[in-house]
């Protein structure tokens, strides 16, 4: 693979992640990232570009000759500058705003999955008040209350009750929400991450996730069989795709679905256009594929020629995001601000990986939630 110059915009944790990865591979030339932020300066060259300007990032991407720009920021996504720099002839790895709607416009995804009978819990999109109340009285809790459109909310919020559940949807449509999302929530069943790397044809799975109540991050999931994932990407991710293909164009880049699962049936919870949390710190470990070269190929449009399978290490990861430091060697350090950091260890099994975390951090660590 030819040297590249790489572009990183966004300013999450998998910023971070990708940064670090990518500071001292061989096939880069130049890295930047945009928006400048300090933390950031021993890995790249700082760009002092804001996230929402396009234009400013087209002109710097031209006049740097940058051969890749990856996105990790939603909000650029949305706004459409996979499409923009698709008109300007340049290279990036990030769906166009119309192909990833899915991922960010609750109600698209959920109506979605119902066309394409993907099983997902009961829901209801309501643009009135009184209608979304009456529907909520029929409801088992605990509940999610969600806005339509999810980009700058926070996570999923859950209501045990009628009275909190009640109160969050009226606080949305005082807000002025055009639409709001009541969906069912099961909190017996286990919360899985599943990511693929797409170009609109084929998808190749990166890498898996789930959490566990202490809020480690663990890679591969071991509770949810092979069958299983399998099925979702035959019959989740690659009818998705081509629906999309079919009514906009060709979704290319990273496609996250998040899945509650019972052991037995799995339901579809929601689309990602990026990594979650800190799920790429956690994935990295455990694949042996090069992350410039797939992105690469996604963008260009050559993954299926490229790569027949993806290859992974035989290991377990675990991250935990942090603000006590390792005390001993770990797989991974990545700090995201001056006092918070995500720490990966490795082992043979998933206890193995979780014994060196705690070795790692003392036993009075604070978790971060993110």
């Amino acid at each position: 693979m030819r040297k590249l110059r790489v572009l990183v915009a966004g300013a999450d944790s998998t910023t971070y992640t990708i940064l670090k990865y990518l500071q001292n591979s061989e096939p880069i030339e130049a890295l930047y990232t945009l928006p400048a932020n300090e933390m950031l300066s021993g890995m790249c060259e700082l760009v002092d570009i804001k996230e929402n300007d396009i234009g400013g990032i087209i002109g710097f991407a031209k006049e740097k000759q940058i051969d890749l720009t990856i996105v990790t920021s939603q909000i650029l996504i949305v706004n459409g500058i996979a499409d923009a720099f698709e008109q300007n002839g340049l290279t990036i790895f990030a769906p166009k705003r119309e192909s990833a709607i899915v991922t960010y416009f609750n109600g698209a995804a959920k109506k979605t999955m119902y066309k394409l009978k993907i099983p997902t819990t009961r829901f209801a999109i309501f643009d009135k008040l009184p209608n979304a109340l009456a529907y909520l009285r029929q409801m088992h809790f605990p509940v999610y209350v969600e806005p339509d459109f999810k980009i700058l909310t926070e996570e999923k919020k859950e209501y045990q009750y009628y009275s909190q559940a009640k109160q969050a949807i009226d606080d949305l449509f005082y807000d002025g929400e055009e639409r709001v999302v009541v969906e069912e929530n099961n909190p017996a069943w286990r919360d899985y991450n599943l990511y693929f790397l797409t170009d609109g044809y084929s998808a190749y799975l990166v890498g898996t996730t789930e959490y566990d109540e202490n809020e480690i991050a663990v890679s591969p999931i071991v509770s949810m069989s092979q069958g299983m994932i399998n099925h979702i990407k035959h019959n989740v991710v690659l009818k998705l795709i081509d629906d999309i293909r079919n009514f906009s164009s060709e979704y290319s880049g990273i496609l996250g679905v998040k899945i509650k699962s019972d052991g037995r049936i799995y339901k579809v919870i929601d689309f990602m256009s990026t990594f979650d949390k800190y799920d790429l710190e956690t994935i990295l470990p455990t694949l042996k594929n090069d992350l410039l070269e797939l992105f690469y190929s996604s963008a260009t449009g050559s993954l299926s020629d490229e790569f027949k399978n993806l290859s992974y290490n035989s290991l377990y990861a675990c991250s935990i995001l942090t603000d006590t430091k390792p005390s001993v060697e770990v797989q991974s350090y990545t700090m995201i601000s001056e006092d918070i950091g995500i720490v990966t260890t490795v082992g043979s099994t998933v206890t193995k990986a979780k014994e060196k975390l705690q070795e790692a951090l003392s036993s009075d660590r604070t978790i971060i939630q993110q």
